[in-house]
């Protein structure tokens, strides 16, 4: 039988092989389907009216004369490599990505942190209070919530705080360096952080309500211990594994409406630059984009497998 270190190494390298795994997938089917798609990256130099012989250098350039087959796989091996490709402009995507890539992370981590620090607690109080008129209140306006998209969301927080009271800015202006006021970055994130908390207190509800069920809990219970001593030290450890999956799950919802509320709020995210790559038919940058969100995704859940798999050794329940 394998040492206790030897079998968490493999646990961890298992994870890590079938994330790896998941995002050659997900960049494999983008780029069969972007290559689907009418036109290429030099369909937009084309339009603007570029000479045969200009848009055939082009084409040479992003290797576009080559079969399908040979580009995935120099694509699948470039990922593999830490490289994006290049952009239909010529530039490398890496560095057309990276301050937005920065922005949109820093905006979706504060709407998880949030998530996190209100929904966890919110989720263990409503379990604790299961069947009681505050709870139903609480799982009925988590319901609402759940049910309205994030631009929605947004549309009524700023109708309310920007307009109504003029408390705080309703569109991201950047200044001359690039800088984003934090004042702009509060009605985004809690667009944002409103529907996560939401869903992600109703799954930590569930996970918390089964776990007060199991006899060491009950046994807490009867002893007449705290609620906060129970839930903390007895009824959330075993909940982990589904606490952690509920965040992840957050993290995949964020990453969508992250895209969508950035280009309602002139954001200069990755939402901004997937629209902008739409539009200019820069199939290389729109899959890159894809990828990369799929990838943050991806060890989202890889971390939630973690938990699962290693929480007997964390676990002092």
């Amino acid at each position: 039988m394998l040492p206790a270190a030897s079998r968490t190494a493999a646990r961890v390298g298992l994870v890590l092989a079938r994330t790896l795994a998941t995002i050659a997938v997900v960049a494999a089917a983008v780029f069969l389907l972007t290559e689907a798609l009418p036109g290429d990256a030099t369909s937009g130099l084309v339009d603007r009216g570029t000479s045969p012989a200009a848009v055939a250098a082009a084409r040479a350039e992003l290797g576009l004369e080559q079969s399908a087959p040979a580009r995935l796989w120099q694509r699948l091996e470039g990922l593999a490599h830490g490289d994006l490709g290049h952009t239909a402009r010529g530039r490398p995507v890496g560095d057309v990505l990276a301050r937005p890539l920065r922005r949109t992370l820093t905006l979706a981590g504060i709407a998880l942190l949030a998530a996190i620090l209100v929904a966890v607690p919110l989720g263990a109080a409503m379990a604790w209070r299961g069947g009681r008129a505050s709870e139903k209140l609480l799982g009925a306006a988590s319901v609402a919530l759940i049910s309205v998209p994030e631009f929605v969301v947004f549309t009524l927080l700023a109708l309310l705080f920007s307009s109504a009271l003029g408390l705080l800015p309703a569109v991201v202006v950047t200044g001359s360096d690039g800088e984003i006021d934090a004042a702009a970055l509060v009605l985004p994130a809690l667009a944002l952080a409103l529907p996560a908390i939401a869903w992600t207190a109703r799954l930590v509800r569930g996970a918390v309500a089964d776990a007060l069920e199991l006899p060491h809990v009950q046994a807490a219970r009867l002893d007449g211990l705290p609620p906060a001593q129970i839930l903390l030290r007895h009824a959330v450890p075993p909940a982990l594994p589904a606490i952690a999956a509920s965040i992840a799950a957050s993290c995949a919802a964020l990453a969508g409406g992250s895209v969508v509320v950035e280009a309602a709020v002139n954001y200069p995210g990755v939402g901004s630059v997937l629209t902008q790559a739409i539009q200019a038919r820069d199939v290389e940058l729109v899959s890159s984009v894809v990828v990369m969100m799929a990838a943050i995704v991806a060890l989202a859940f890889a971390v939630a497998d973690l938990v699962r798999d290693l929480r007997p050794r964390v676990a002092w329940a």
